[in-house]
């Protein structure tokens, strides 16, 4: 299946945070509501941004076994 790069890069964070979500115990700055400054940016703990780290790199091998990634 071939996807284009913009889409894998989208799909590869949205999976990548949907785990960080489901595994790290308040992963959002506890200063912020739901982790969103009023910017509209989310910010993550530093726990947080290391299993999002660790997510993608597996997340990625994952998918690029199954997807080819175009422009």
């Amino acid at each position: 299946m071939k996807i284009n790069k913009q889409e894998y890069l989208e799909l590869l964070s949205d999976l990548a945070e949907w785990h960080v979500e489901e595994t790290v115990i308040n992963p959002w700055e506890e200063d912020m509501i739901l982790g969103e400054d009023p910017d509209g940016v989310y910010t993550y703990t530093d726990e947080a941004q290391e299993a999002f780290i660790a997510a993608t790199d597996a997340i990625d091998f994952v998918l690029t076994q199954y997807l080819e990634i175009g422009e």
